[in-house]
Protein backbone atom coordinates (compact mmCIF):
# COMPACT_ATOMS: atom_id res chain seq x y z
CA UNK A 1 0.00 0.00 0.00
CA UNK A 2 1.21 3.62 -1.08
CA UNK A 3 1.19 6.47 1.35
CA UNK A 4 1.17 9.87 0.08
CA UNK A 5 4.06 11.78 2.12
CA UNK A 6 2.91 15.44 2.00
CA UNK A 7 5.78 16.62 3.64
CA UNK A 8 8.64 15.03 1.17
CA UNK A 9 6.00 14.95 -1.65
CA UNK A 10 6.50 11.27 -2.41
CA UNK A 11 4.69 8.04 -2.27
CA UNK A 12 5.86 4.89 0.05
CA UNK A 13 5.33 1.91 1.63
CA UNK A 14 4.15 2.60 5.37
CA UNK A 15 6.86 0.07 6.27
CA UNK A 16 9.32 2.58 4.36
CA UNK A 17 7.55 6.05 4.86
CA UNK A 18 9.71 8.01 7.22
CA UNK A 19 7.26 10.90 6.81
CA UNK A 20 6.24 12.39 9.96
CA UNK A 21 2.77 10.46 11.36
CA UNK A 22 1.05 13.64 11.09
CA UNK A 23 2.14 14.78 7.30
CA UNK A 24 1.10 11.03 6.39
CA UNK A 25 -2.09 11.57 3.29
CA UNK A 26 -3.51 8.17 4.02
CA UNK A 27 -7.10 8.58 2.03
CA UNK A 28 -7.56 11.12 -0.84
CA UNK A 29 -10.37 12.95 0.83
CA UNK A 30 -7.79 13.98 3.25
CA UNK A 31 -5.70 16.06 1.07
CA UNK A 32 -4.23 19.67 1.41
CA UNK A 33 -6.93 22.46 0.23
CA UNK A 34 -6.12 26.01 0.99
CA UNK A 35 -9.45 27.45 2.51
CA UNK A 36 -11.12 30.03 0.27
CA UNK A 37 -10.10 33.59 1.40
CA UNK A 38 -13.12 34.90 3.77
CA UNK A 39 -13.76 31.31 5.23
CA UNK A 40 -13.25 32.43 8.64
CA UNK A 41 -14.52 35.73 10.25
CA UNK A 42 -13.05 35.74 13.91
CA UNK A 43 -15.11 38.72 14.68
CA UNK A 44 -17.89 37.47 13.32
CA UNK A 45 -17.40 34.05 15.74
CA UNK A 46 -16.53 35.95 18.53
CA UNK A 47 -19.12 38.50 18.65
CA UNK A 48 -22.25 36.90 17.12
CA UNK A 49 -21.58 32.78 17.49
CA UNK A 50 -20.32 32.50 20.71
CA UNK A 51 -23.02 34.68 22.32
CA UNK A 52 -25.63 32.71 20.65
CA UNK A 53 -24.00 29.59 21.95
CA UNK A 54 -23.14 30.33 25.30
CA UNK A 55 -26.57 31.57 26.07
CA UNK A 56 -27.73 27.85 25.63
CA UNK A 57 -24.49 25.98 26.74
CA UNK A 58 -25.49 23.24 28.85
CA UNK A 59 -22.09 21.66 29.08
CA UNK A 60 -20.36 20.40 32.18
CA UNK A 61 -17.95 17.54 33.29
CA UNK A 62 -20.54 15.27 32.89
CA UNK A 63 -21.53 16.11 29.77
CA UNK A 64 -17.83 15.63 28.33
CA UNK A 65 -18.24 11.74 29.89
CA UNK A 66 -20.97 11.33 28.53
CA UNK A 67 -19.80 12.12 24.81
CA UNK A 68 -16.74 10.47 25.89
CA UNK A 69 -18.34 6.64 26.35
CA UNK A 70 -21.36 7.82 23.50
CA UNK A 71 -19.10 5.95 20.57
CA UNK A 72 -18.39 2.84 22.82
CA UNK A 73 -21.99 2.07 22.94
CA UNK A 74 -23.74 3.60 20.56
CA UNK A 75 -23.22 2.00 17.00
CA UNK A 76 -23.12 4.06 13.46
CA UNK A 77 -26.24 4.15 11.35
CA UNK A 78 -26.82 5.18 8.03
CA UNK A 79 -27.27 9.12 6.97
CA UNK A 80 -28.96 9.16 4.06
CA UNK A 81 -28.74 12.78 3.16
CA UNK A 82 -24.83 13.03 3.00
CA UNK A 83 -24.20 8.84 2.51
CA UNK A 84 -22.09 7.35 5.09
CA UNK A 85 -22.53 6.35 8.59
CA UNK A 86 -22.61 8.44 11.74
CA UNK A 87 -23.25 7.41 15.63
CA UNK A 88 -26.56 6.72 16.54
CA UNK A 89 -26.56 9.26 19.59
CA UNK A 90 -25.87 12.47 17.43
CA UNK A 91 -28.76 11.16 15.10
CA UNK A 92 -31.02 10.33 17.56
CA UNK A 93 -30.63 13.96 19.31
CA UNK A 94 -30.71 15.73 16.10
CA UNK A 95 -33.76 14.46 14.74
CA UNK A 96 -35.99 14.57 18.52
CA UNK A 97 -35.79 18.15 17.88
CA UNK A 98 -36.30 18.36 13.92
CA UNK A 99 -39.38 15.97 13.93
CA UNK A 100 -40.64 17.43 16.80
CA UNK A 101 -41.61 20.82 15.80
CA UNK A 102 -38.21 22.40 13.96
CA UNK A 103 -38.74 21.26 11.15
CA UNK A 104 -42.52 22.85 10.65
CA UNK A 105 -40.88 26.41 12.35
CA UNK A 106 -38.35 26.26 9.93
CA UNK A 107 -40.62 25.63 7.04
CA UNK A 108 -42.44 28.86 8.16
CA UNK A 109 -39.70 30.94 8.54
CA UNK A 110 -38.24 29.76 5.24
CA UNK A 111 -41.76 30.70 3.31
CA UNK A 112 -41.43 34.56 5.12
CA UNK A 113 -37.68 34.70 4.11
CA UNK A 114 -36.84 32.64 1.35
CA UNK A 115 -33.70 34.74 0.44
CA UNK A 116 -32.02 34.72 3.81
CA UNK A 117 -28.73 33.18 4.94
CA UNK A 118 -29.51 30.03 6.87
CA UNK A 119 -26.64 29.55 10.01
CA UNK A 120 -26.39 26.22 12.05
CA UNK A 121 -24.34 27.01 15.41
CA UNK A 122 -23.21 24.72 18.28
CA UNK A 123 -20.60 23.78 20.39
CA UNK A 124 -19.88 20.09 21.96
CA UNK A 125 -22.84 17.85 21.14
CA UNK A 126 -24.53 20.95 19.73
CA UNK A 127 -21.86 21.09 17.14
CA UNK A 128 -22.34 17.76 16.16
CA UNK A 129 -25.96 17.91 16.22
CA UNK A 130 -25.76 21.44 14.09
CA UNK A 131 -23.44 19.58 11.20
CA UNK A 132 -26.33 16.66 11.04
CA UNK A 133 -28.88 19.74 10.76
CA UNK A 134 -26.61 21.74 8.24
CA UNK A 135 -26.23 18.76 5.91
CA UNK A 136 -30.52 17.80 6.41
CA UNK A 137 -31.28 21.59 5.31
CA UNK A 138 -29.10 21.07 2.38
CA UNK A 139 -30.67 17.82 1.30
CA UNK A 140 -34.03 18.80 1.71
CA UNK A 141 -34.33 22.20 0.56
CA UNK A 142 -31.61 22.85 -1.97
CA UNK A 143 -29.79 25.76 -0.23
CA UNK A 144 -26.18 25.06 -0.60
CA UNK A 145 -24.73 28.17 -1.64
CA UNK A 146 -26.33 29.85 1.42
CA UNK A 147 -26.10 27.63 4.14
CA UNK A 148 -23.09 28.37 6.95
CA UNK A 149 -22.05 25.98 9.60
CA UNK A 150 -19.82 27.23 12.18
CA UNK A 151 -19.19 24.92 15.33
CA UNK A 152 -16.83 24.84 18.87
CA UNK A 153 -15.20 21.67 20.03
CA UNK A 154 -17.40 19.27 17.63
CA UNK A 155 -15.96 15.63 18.23
CA UNK A 156 -16.07 13.30 15.04
CA UNK A 157 -19.45 11.89 14.62
CA UNK A 158 -19.54 10.15 11.13
CA UNK A 159 -17.46 7.66 9.26
CA UNK A 160 -15.19 9.19 5.66
CA UNK A 161 -18.09 8.79 3.95
CA UNK A 162 -20.31 11.28 5.61
CA UNK A 163 -17.88 13.62 5.26
CA UNK A 164 -17.36 13.53 2.06
CA UNK A 165 -20.86 14.00 1.47
CA UNK A 166 -21.34 16.19 4.44
CA UNK A 167 -18.40 18.64 2.36
CA UNK A 168 -20.63 18.87 -1.06
CA UNK A 169 -23.69 19.31 0.84
CA UNK A 170 -22.31 22.21 2.96
CA UNK A 171 -19.20 23.65 1.85
CA UNK A 172 -19.31 26.52 3.92
CA UNK A 173 -18.12 24.79 7.01
CA UNK A 174 -15.89 25.86 9.78
CA UNK A 175 -15.17 24.04 12.81
CA UNK A 176 -13.33 25.72 15.91
CA UNK A 177 -10.75 24.23 18.03
CA UNK A 178 -9.39 25.43 21.33
CA UNK A 179 -5.82 24.47 22.27
CA UNK A 180 -5.68 20.79 24.56
CA UNK A 181 -9.34 20.57 24.16
CA UNK A 182 -9.82 16.93 23.88
CA UNK A 183 -13.37 16.32 22.84
CA UNK A 184 -12.20 16.82 18.89
CA UNK A 185 -10.06 14.22 19.40
CA UNK A 186 -13.03 11.77 19.96
CA UNK A 187 -13.50 8.89 18.86
CA UNK A 188 -9.65 8.64 18.89
CA UNK A 189 -8.19 7.43 15.13
CA UNK A 190 -5.24 5.40 15.73
CA UNK A 191 -3.38 4.35 13.23
CA UNK A 192 -1.74 1.05 13.01
CA UNK A 193 0.38 -1.25 10.23
CA UNK A 194 -0.57 1.81 7.48
CA UNK A 195 -4.16 1.09 8.32
CA UNK A 196 -6.84 3.09 10.08
CA UNK A 197 -8.32 0.99 13.72
CA UNK A 198 -11.40 2.97 12.99
CA UNK A 199 -12.26 5.53 9.87
CA UNK A 200 -13.69 8.18 11.68
CA UNK A 201 -13.37 11.68 9.79
CA UNK A 202 -13.91 15.30 10.52
CA UNK A 203 -15.18 17.30 8.04
CA UNK A 204 -13.45 20.61 6.36
CA UNK A 205 -12.58 23.17 7.84
CA UNK A 206 -10.78 23.08 11.25
CA UNK A 207 -9.96 26.55 12.82
CA UNK A 208 -6.98 25.87 15.50
CA UNK A 209 -3.98 27.36 17.53
CA UNK A 210 -0.63 26.31 16.24
CA UNK A 211 -0.71 23.76 18.93
CA UNK A 212 -1.81 20.93 16.88
CA UNK A 213 -1.11 22.17 13.59
CA UNK A 214 -1.05 19.51 10.36
CA UNK A 215 -2.60 17.60 12.91
CA UNK A 216 -6.20 17.34 11.99
CA UNK A 217 -9.71 16.18 10.04
CA UNK A 218 -13.50 16.75 9.64
CA UNK A 219 -16.11 18.19 8.01
CA UNK A 220 -14.83 20.78 6.37
CA UNK A 221 -12.63 23.68 7.93
CA UNK A 222 -10.89 23.56 11.20
CA UNK A 223 -10.16 26.89 12.88
CA UNK A 224 -7.32 25.58 15.92
CA UNK A 225 -5.90 28.54 18.24
CA UNK A 226 -2.12 27.75 19.40
CA UNK A 227 -1.66 29.32 22.76
CA UNK A 228 -5.10 31.25 24.01
CA UNK A 229 -8.36 32.25 22.05
CA UNK A 230 -7.95 36.66 22.68
CA UNK A 231 -8.82 39.27 20.89
CA UNK A 232 -6.27 39.05 18.13
CA UNK A 233 -4.54 35.90 18.98
CA UNK A 234 -3.06 33.71 16.67
CA UNK A 235 -4.81 31.31 14.72
CA UNK A 236 -4.55 28.38 12.00
CA UNK A 237 -6.75 27.41 9.54
CA UNK A 238 -5.80 23.95 8.28
CA UNK A 239 -5.70 22.58 4.65
CA UNK A 240 -5.89 19.18 6.05
CA UNK A 241 -9.48 17.68 7.17
CA UNK A 242 -8.00 14.91 9.56
CA UNK A 243 -4.67 14.03 11.81
CA UNK A 244 -3.77 10.82 11.16
CA UNK A 245 -3.74 9.41 14.53
CA UNK A 246 -4.85 11.31 18.17
CA UNK A 247 -2.26 9.04 20.01
CA UNK A 248 0.13 12.11 20.72
CA UNK A 249 -2.51 14.31 21.24
CA UNK A 250 -4.09 12.49 23.81
CA UNK A 251 -1.60 12.80 26.52
CA UNK A 252 -1.59 16.51 26.15
CA UNK A 253 -5.52 17.49 26.29
CA UNK A 254 -7.22 18.93 29.10
CA UNK A 255 -10.78 18.89 29.37
CA UNK A 256 -11.13 22.32 30.57
CA UNK A 257 -10.11 23.48 27.52
CA UNK A 258 -13.29 21.73 26.08
CA UNK A 259 -15.36 24.18 28.06
CA UNK A 260 -13.46 27.47 27.35
CA UNK A 261 -13.60 28.99 24.47
CA UNK A 262 -12.32 32.77 22.91
CA UNK A 263 -11.73 33.19 26.63
CA UNK A 264 -14.80 32.23 27.94
CA UNK A 265 -16.65 29.81 30.20
CA UNK A 266 -19.33 28.70 28.74
CA UNK A 267 -20.62 26.64 31.57
CA UNK A 268 -21.45 29.74 33.53
CA UNK A 269 -20.91 32.63 31.08
CA UNK A 270 -24.53 33.09 30.53
CA UNK A 271 -25.03 33.29 34.29
CA UNK A 272 -22.71 36.71 34.02
CA UNK A 273 -23.87 38.72 31.39
CA UNK A 274 -21.92 36.83 28.60
CA UNK A 275 -19.27 39.66 29.40
CA UNK A 276 -16.25 39.99 27.70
Amino acid sequence: MCEWCEEFHSCNHFLLNFCTIETRIWHPFNCPLTAPQGTYDENFARTVVLPLIGSSSASSKSELLDEAISFVFHRKVNFSPTGGRVVEYYLHAFRAIWENGMREDFDSVLKEHPRSQIWCFGHSLGGGMASLAAAQISAMYGRRSSIHLITMGQPRIGDISFAVGHGKLVPNSVRIVHNQDPIPGLPPRVYLLGELVDRYAHHRYEVTNSFRRQQKIEIQIEVRYPFNMSQGAQYDINPLPERLSDIPFIFRAHPYAHLTYFNSNLSSWHHHGCQR
